[in-house]
């Protein structure tokens, strides 16, 4: 009996360990076959959907993080990223960074439905420049997880703005222009402001992007007459018709009433008078593009601003806005880069950020100017106070009001 007593103890006690040492090595598994099982269901089955997604849904909402990366190998890759100019940042989580190694490989990006090439290296050497970027990357991300992959873009070609002018609604190609514009620069909020409106219709440059491409706006005219009509022509989805006279004491507080974003996408300034001190006192609303009626009477390098009073208006006379050189002075300060001209008065701005994308080799107020010089009989007028030649009325005069006209050739 003792002797089959110990044979069991013996028996009990060898088995045990055994069996502890499977469990651990079970436990010892999950963590790998966790990991392996992530990986396959990433590579085989959500990968592949993200991919169709970034490239069948560019507006969607998870294209407006995610971007989709073409390895050297052929590989296509769904990343968050981050846009800085001419640099393009991601974070890898997987091994595919090694593809990368080294002082810079070739990919392919598709962004938002733009391909964009570049090249790219994993960052392995730098934890604080690492540490800097993905704090705006990735702010909720563990330190010290993940790799950082840089990528260079590629110069663009030369946007040449005249092979996209288009006139839907507008007066010289403007829609064209406009159209090509947000194909570089993906549109936030889709939405425009736009004064003095005129009746919605007559050479808008707005209404296209809103019948036609379901933006939102902010239209807003100053004379009753036009003001009715432009009522009468909108009935917006998204936004609001104002009659009102824009000048710079309540610009914003217009832009505030009528719950216009501060990150709107497009701003229009077309009131023949005070366009340059309006545009000057928008500080607290950010669009990303500008279009501002100039004085082409006033070729570069004449600086030239029509002095200031809150009931400016246009005479029909030379007596306006201000010239080409001095409305680039005032957009640079702002941070705003000029992009094109059309039809001699329109120029376009977009800001900073978005200018190395359209890869514009000179952007000059000479390179830009277009000459519009009407003839003597034109509006009956001409020349009107330029150069040595009076001023036929030195007064705007409104029946009501005389303002005195002066130019000024210092800003």
């Amino acid at each position: 009996m003792l002797w089959a007593t110990k044979i069991a103890l013996g028996s009990y006690t060898t088995q045990r360990p055994m069996k502890i040492v499977k469990v651990v090595s079970i436990v010892a598994a999950i963590p790998v076959l966790l990991v392996v099982g992530y990986w396959l269901y990433m590579v085989q089955i959500a990968n592949p959907r993200v991919v169709r997604e970034l490239t069948l849904h560019p507006e969607g909402e998870r294209a407006q993080k995610s971007m989709l990366l073409t390895l050297p190998g052929g590989r296509r890759i769904p990343v968050n990223y981050l846009r800085e100019d001419q640099m393009v940042y991601a974070g890898a989580d997987g091994r595919w960074w090694k593809e990368l190694e080294g002082d810079g490989s070739p990919v392919t990006l598709l962004v938002r439905g733009e391909t964009l090439r570049g090249t790219a290296r994993s960052v392995v050497d730098d934890p604080t420049y690492t540490q800097k970027i993905f704090a705006k990357l990735r702010p909720d991300a563990v330190e010290g997880f993940g790799m950082l992959v840089e990528i260079r873009l590629e110069p663009p070609e030369e946007v040449r703005f005249e092979q996209h002018e288009r006139s839907v609604f507008s007066e010289n190609g403007e829609d064209g222009v406009i159209e090509k514009i947000f194909e570089i620069i993906e549109p936030t909020q889709r939405f425009a402001v736009e004064f003095g409106a005129a009746d919605g219709v007559w050479l808008s440059n707005t209404l296209n992007l809103i019948k036609n491409h379901g933006w939102g706006a902010l239209l807003i005219e100053g004379n009753p007459s036009y003001a009715k009509l432009l009522r009468q022509n909108y009935q917006l989805p998204r936004g609001k018709t104002v009659e009102a006279f824009v000048y710079p004491g309540n610009i914003e507080i217009l832009f505030e009433e009528n719950d216009v974003p501060e990150d709107f996408d497009l701003l229009v300034i077309d009131i023949d008078s005070n366009d340059y001190y309006v545009w000057k006192v928008i500080e607290n609303y950010r669009p990303k593009v500008v279009l501002i009626e100039i004085n082409p009477y006033f070729p570069p390098p004449q600086l030239m601003v029509i002095d200031f009073h809150p009931l400016n208006f246009w005479d029909e006379t030379d007596y306006f806005g201000a010239s080409i050189e001095s409305m680039i002075r005032l957009g640079k300060k702002k941070g705003y880069e000029p992009v094109y001209n059309t039809g001699g008065f329109n120029l376009f701005f977009v800001d900073r950020e978005y200018y190395p994308r359209f890869g514009i080799k000179d952007n000059s107020a000479t390179a830009l100017y277009k000459k519009w010089e009407p003839k003597a009989d034109q509006w009956n007028r001409a020349p009107h106070g330029r150069g040595d030649t009076p001023f036929e009325n030195p007064f705007l005069d409104s029946g009501e009001i005389q303002i005195p006209k002066k130019f000024l050739f210092d800003r």
